[in-house]
């Protein structure tokens, strides 16, 4: 297996060493490693030839001539990458020296369009960058829409197959369209904008194809600075579902839960509708479609729920639908699982106000 790097960058000086340090110290070195700087002003495209210079691999650099975003930078990398896998990567972390090892050893072995690691957070302590906190993720290989619809994960948590990419032209381009309708007539959220950024354009699609592959090993450290550079703009991660603007967890309130349910009712109605128009396996977008539409109706049911207005008798009925709907089956089976039951459970036998 050929590996490809896509890096994006712009004014990374502060912290590109220490991240192209990593990347020369894999175990597994990659094959090639595509670079896109986004006209950055400060050393960074300096600092990019000289590791281009010593790296032992292939190093391909190209500069935007004006700033043209994350999306834009990292689509051009992965474009430009021969390789049959790629890895993102961000310009600011570092990564642990078996990280594309094990990454390529699960996606050889698996099946899985997509490979994602948990990761550990770093925050400046003083003059000392310390663990603040983990994301943590179960091994296992599942069914990528079995997966729930507001899971999300860092792009340099992934590695995945190039032509994930490559069957994405005609579903982005249609759902651009979709989404132009869609925010004329209501409020949007984070998930809404899944082709507005790198790595929620690749994920979507690695679902849509079939399995993605999990990790527990911590496999890179991510770095917080209030700089980072990020795919999404500011706007839409500010809004419901929005949480640190990639790993969203802890839905809670009724106006996202309403937000998630619009959300897969357009998804799925979508999905039927271009089922036959894009490069994704018919048959499996038909499938994608009833999965959404029964997730729309499990949100719209969790609204209600968690409805300040909403009675007990009312609250305790949507408790047991849900639960005969399969709702809370597994996180990682299709369902909210038993960490939601019990969110819903206490919520059902609260006072209402």
């Amino acid at each position: 297996m050929r590996i490809g790097i896509a890096l994006a960058t712009f004014n990374g000086e502060e912290f590109l060493a220490e991240q192209l340090q990593s990347i020369r110290g894999q175990r597994r070195l990659p094959n090639e490693m595509l670079v896109v700087d986004d006209a950055s002003s400060d050393r960074t495209w300096e600092m990019l030839h000289e590791f281009q210079r010593t790296a032992p691999f292939e190093v391909t650099l190209f500069q935007n001539a004006v700033r043209q975003g994350p999306k834009a930078s990292f689509l051009r990398a992965m474009d430009a990458c021969r390789s049959e896998a790629i890895a993102f990567c961000d310009q600011d972390d570092m990564w642990r020296e078996d990280k594309l090892a094990v990454c390529e050893d699960i996606l050889a072995k698996r099946g899985a369009r997509l490979v994602v690691h948990s990761l550990a957070h770093l925050r400046s302590r003083g003059l000392r960058w310390t663990i603040s906190d983990r994301t943590s993720l179960p091994t296992k290989t599942v069914d990528g829409l079995h997966l729930r619809p507001e899971r999300m994960f860092r792009g340099m948590s992934m590695m995945f197959w190039k032509y994930v990419i490559e069957r994405s032209t005609e579903i982005q381009s249609l759902w651009e369209d979709r989404f132009r309708a869609i925010e004329a007539q209501r409020e949007v959220s984070i998930l809404d904008h899944w082709t507005h950024a790198h790595d929620l354009l690749v994920l979507m699609v690695a679902r849509l194809l079939g399995d993605v592959s999990l990790l527990r090993a911590t496999l890179a450290y991510q770095r917080w600075h209030g700089g980072n550079y990020t795919g999404m703009p500011e706007e839409p991660r500010r809004r419901p579902l929005a949480g640190s603007g990639m790993a969203i967890d802890n839905v809670s309130s009724q106006r996202s839960y309403g937000l998630l349910s619009q959300f897969c009712a357009d998804m799925g109605s979508f999905l039927r509708e271009v089922r036959a128009q894009t490069a994704l396996p018919p048959e499996r977008l038909e499938y994608a479609a009833k999965v959404y539409e029964q997730w729309a109706v499990i949100y719209a049911a969790r609204a209600r729920l968690h409805s300040v207005g909403t009675s007990l008798p009312t609250r305790i009925a949507v408790l047991r639908e849900l639960a005969a709907a399969g709702g809370y089956r597994g996180e990682f089976a299709g369902g909210l699982g038993k960490k939601s039951l019990l969110k819903d459970a206490l919520k059902s036998v609260r006072p209402t106000g």
